[in-house]
């Protein structure tokens, strides 16, 4: 309360006066009308009896031009310069007259004053109520917020032409509040909606690239609802679910793609409705780990079903739907038909559609656990996501390609390149608010790898903005923070070993989640061996590393290297009679990953009493990046084991 009221004394001690009739709630629920709510009895004296009468006697002793100034920037929300007082409340002063006259609001107490460069002011929250009065008393109103509002526009049209550095932010947050206020007011006229939907639009589009992308979802779902061209409506649906997608919000991604497709076909827009759905069956099988919610097969189907009844047998909705049935048929798909797919999309000429098949391709030379091929389309993907404009649409291919690049090549044991994808997605600019979406990709590179400190500390960012944004369910996400969790139980702290396990299970939401087996299951197993866990290592990696019913999809098969590693040292740890055929068999699942095969020579090493080997292996560990392998290999050169 005491700073919502912006540390006024007389407010402070008018607040407490009316807290036995009003409570702290009764309070807070007053702040938006704080001078009728901030009055006393006659025990307090003249002018001190109200905040309006304390306000009303600094006001009376300015001159008319002082006055008429304090009651223009009052409709500001926030910080404000001189340029932005000229435009608003005084187009017709010069920048002097106006500057003077601000610094006299300053020295009366009316305004507070940042000296940065360029210098700002803002009126305390109280003064501006007491402003907003005057000018509703006056002719000047309407033609007051008509100007702030073409000076939002103005800002915001600007920030668009312009790069999104750290600066570009900083301008950004101080024109944003004004940008609210300016657009709630604006969609409260009827005859005003048009041009709500087209501020709503062009704040939705900076608070994406801002990062706030919730936020961003939200103004553009809301211009859609205040457009009133129905074909443009459609539009701003979509934009509302790229922004969604970006956000790793699946569900309100389909919710609006849903919109869109039904919008369109009512407007007898075929074409656009069909894609819409096809999409949507698409996502169900392509990112499932963005969805709080678990959608069937049978419900991609029917979405696939409605979008080939409808289809106008354009190339493009051909390509999309053929993308989509081969996403649906991946269990069953080959590398012909998955290319197919590719060629396809790449003849229609969409590029997002292009990187959505090529995103299958490589899922699927990870089903049939061909590494190399795997890499090598992460690398024919690059060349079309660097081809697509950064936008509210494309920014789930931006994020999705870090996420998968990272994956993969972690898979292949390239720990330098799964980390520079993970910088990568840390750097995107719309992952800057919602900074949880961009470390995550570092969690994981980062345990496995061995720097504690810095999943440690990306963690604790990790944490505080996810709770920032609400905890969403991003089953996707709950891998990285088990990570996190293996790497507190390496370092012996059992408490936040359970913090971060309960973490990983509340962005799994509950959901049956096949996939988390081999990555749960080899995070625990990694830790479980660190603290000399043999027996309960080997209970975790229950499964054979050659069982076709587990080992059947992508999500499985990118962990199947580093789960065989374990597999086959801890059955040497544990002298298991079958640890030799653990090893040979380890060898063939790890080929591919330099560092997991070097942990199953380790394993044969130890298995063959031959010391010397194992701690020539260090040296390997080194090479390759791994810290963590090298002092592990250490350990166990000199460990009870012999």
């Amino acid at each position: 309360l005491c700073q919502a009221l912006d540390g006024m004394a007389l407010a402070i001690e008018l607040a407490a006066s009316r807290y036995p009739a009003l409570g702290l709630d009764g309070l807070e629920a007053g702040l938006h009308e704080r001078l009728r709510f901030f009055t006393v009895g006659s025990h307090m004296a003249g002018r001190h009896h109200s905040l309006r009468d304390t306000i009303r006697w600094s006001y009376d002793l300015l001159d008319p031009a002082d006055r008429a100034l304090l009651r223009g920037v009052a409709v500001f929300a926030s910080w404000f310069d001189v340029d932005g007082a000229v435009a608003v409340v005084a187009p017709e002063s010069s920048r002097a007259t106006v500057a003077d006259g601000l610094a006299r609001l300053v020295d009366n107490s009316l305004l507070v004053v940042d000296r940065s460069t360029p210098t700002r002011y803002r009126a305390l929250e109280t003064i501006r109520q007491y402003g907003q009065e005057q000018l509703e008393t006056t002719t000047e109103l309407a033609e007051v917020e008509r100007r702030h509002e073409s000076w939002c526009r103005a800002m915001l049209a600007e920030m668009a032409a312009a790069e999104p550095d750290d600066a570009w932010c900083e301008r950004f947050d101080r024109v944003v509040d004004d940008a609210r206020a300016a657009l709630v007011r604006c969609a409260a006229f009827h005859d005003h909606r048009a041009d709500a939907a087209a501020l709503a639009e062009q704040l939705a589009g900076q608070l994406w690239l801002r990062g706030r992308l919730t936020e961003a979802r939200r103004w553009f779902e809301q211009a859609a609802d205040l457009e009133p061209a129905p074909a443009k409506r459609v539009e701003l649906l979509r934009d509302a679910a790229g922004a969604a997608g970006t956000g790793f919000a699946g569900d309100d991604r389909m919710r609006l793609l849903r919109r869109s497709a039904d919008l369109a076909l009512s407007l007898g827009d075929a074409r656009g409705a069909s894609r819409d759905l096809a999409w949507m069956s698409l996502n169900i099988v392509r990112s499932p780990g963005i969805m709080a919610k678990t959608h069937t097969p049978e419900e991609g189907a029917a979405l696939l079903a409605e979008a080939m009844a409808i289809s106008d047998g354009s190339d493009t909705v051909e390509a999309t739907i053929a993308v989509a049935r081969a996403f649906a048929g991946y269990v069953g798909l080959t590398v012909e038909q998955a290319e197919q797919a590719v060629a396809l999309a790449r003849h229609a000429g969409d590029a997002t559609l292009e990187d959505a098949a090529l995103d299958l391709l490589t899922a699927l030379h990870l089903r049939l656990n061909d590494l190399p091929a795997a890499v090598d389309t992460v690398g024919r993907r690059e060349r079309v996501v660097e081809s697509l404009d950064i936008g509210p649409r494309n920014g789930y291919a931006y994020s999705d390609h870090c996420v998968y690049g990272s994956d993969v090549l972690l898979a292949a044991g390239d720990l330098c390149g799964a980390a520079e994808y993970a910088d990568r997605a840390a750097r995107l600019p719309f992952h800057r608010d919602e900074e949880f979406l961009g470390l995550a990709l570092r969690l994981k590179v980062g345990a496995i790898a061995g720097h504690f400190d810095d999943v440690l500390r990306d963690a604790s960012g990790f944490r505080t903005s996810w709770e920032r944004v609400g905890r969403p369910v991003v089953p996707t996400l709950a891998r990285c923070a088990c990570a996190v969790a293996m790497v507190h139980g390496i370092l012996g702290d059992d408490a936040g070993r359970a913090e971060w396990a309960q973490i990983t299970e509340d962005l799994l939401g509950g959901q049956p989640w096949p996939s988390r087996f081999a990555w749960q299951s080899t995070f625990d197993a990694f830790a479980e061996l660190h603290l000399g866990n043999v027996a309960i290592a080997l209970d975790r990696l229950a499964v054979d590393i050659d069982d076709p019913v587990t080992w059947w999809h992508a999500s499985q098969t990118m962990y199947r290297p580093w789960y065989a590693a374990v597999w086959a040292e801890a059955a040497v740890l544990a002298r298991r009679d079958d640890a030799g055929d653990r090893v040979a068999r380890a060898r063939r699942a790890t080929r591919d990953n330099p560092i997991t095969a070097a942990m199953v020579e380790r394993a044969d090493a130890i298995a063959a009493g031959d010391r010397p080997a194992v701690a020539d292996l260090a040296a390997t560990f080194v090479a390759l990046g791994c810290p963590y392998q090298e002092e592990r290999t250490h350990v166990l050169a000199g460990s009870r084991w012999w």
